[in-house]
């Protein structure tokens, strides 16, 4: 005689029951991320078992459906943060996590004008590398192209900080103060500048300019005349 099998689904047990649950569960989150595997036949197979299942009752079917929910929802927002991760990776190429490349292709920027675009690229290198007096003696820079003078100031005195004895961010922050008529700091802040490089010609030439301004035309001309024979001479780096 020909053995038949039997069309009667015999119950299954709750451990087994669980097990499918769990397998249903872990399918449709791989499903999810990864679509050609497993397929959604079988997917389909664990729900058509757990339909006949007798020990699948209607309140364990609602608790599998919310941790499924759950499941999908933290895979959803899982896959958000990836894309935005993979928007910053592609808005700065391969330098994301290399300051001196930021700094660079700031520098770059900067220098064909781009400012808010530098200025982008130097808050990243500075973020990476958060002491790093040439970028925020760069940001300082193009942030005065962008009229953010308050801000800018703060860029040059961090910069001091972070690198007391580079005379260009006190040549920057006189000249910015000298922009806004505050004569009697800015002159303070070139002479420390000189005290540093006293070759700094920046810092001679409008030093000069304050002297003059001031009535004292003699210290004037020795900081011109300075300046001039100091023209071809490089700053201080």
């Amino acid at each position: 005689m020909v053995a038949h099998a039997s069309t009667d689904v015999q119950p299954a047990s709750d451990s087994t029951s669980c097990t499918y649950l769990s397998k249903l569960i872990l399918d449709a989150a791989s499903y999810a991320m990864l679509p050609f595997e497993p397929s959604p036949d079988r997917i389909i197979n664990h729900i058509t078992w757990l339909s006949f299942s007798n020990s699948v009752t209607e309140s364990r079917l609602l608790s599998f459906t919310k941790s499924l929910l759950t499941s999908l929802l933290f895979l959803l927002l899982a896959g958000l943060l990836s894309l935005t991760a993979t928007a910053q990776t592609d808005e700065f190429g391969d330098a994301a996590a290399d300051p001196i490349k930021l700094f660079e292709r700031g520098q770059g920027a900067h220098g064909r004008g781009e400012f808010e675009k530098a200025l982008d690229y130097y808050n990243q290198a500075l973020k990476v590398r958060p002491e790093f007096p040439e970028a925020e003696f760069q940001r300082g820079n193009v942030l005065v192209s962008l009229a953010r003078l308050e801000e800018a100031e703060k860029s040059f005195r961090q910069a001091i900080q972070l690198k007391k004895n580079w005379s260009l961010p006190y040549s920057a922050l006189g000249s910015l103060l000298m922009r806004q008529e505050r004569d009697s700091d800015a002159a303070s802040v070139f002479q420390q500048a000189l005290a540093i490089d006293p070759n700094d010609n920046i810092a001679l030439r409008m030093l000069s300019e304050l002297r003059l301004r001031g009535g004292n035309p003699k210290e004037a001309l020795e900081l011109a005349r300075r300046a001039t024979q100091n023209q071809e001479a490089p700053s201080s780096a």
